[in-house]
């Protein structure tokens, strides 16, 4: 259902300049899209989960930031000259 959304939004020109022609070239793509969605759904046939029943937390991993950026940092220092500033020259 947000695919469908997505693309009437972008249809209206909200990405940037409006035109007619990109206006009507999202809005055809529209039947394309909402035909695929179908699809899955009577292939797949997945059921509704409510909010409260959802799994957000499995699979999850702990990151701790400092430690990688720290860990990062490290490991740039045994980089080359070249690829070290390449990323400041791109």
């Amino acid at each position: 259902m947000l695919c469908i959304i997505s693309t009437i939004y972008t249809a209206s020109g909200s990405g940037g300049e409006f035109s007619a022609i990109g206006f009507f070239q999202e809005i055809l793509a529209l039947p394309i899209v909402i035909s695929f969605y179908l699809f899955w759904k009577i292939l797949k046939r997945p059921g509704f989960i409510k909010a409260s029943e959802a799994d957000l937390v499995s699979g999850r991993r702990e990151v701790n930031l400092r430690e990688e950026k720290a860990k990062e940092q490290a490991e740039m220092q045994n980089w080359g000259t070249f690829k070290r500033y390449l990323p400041t020259l791109v």
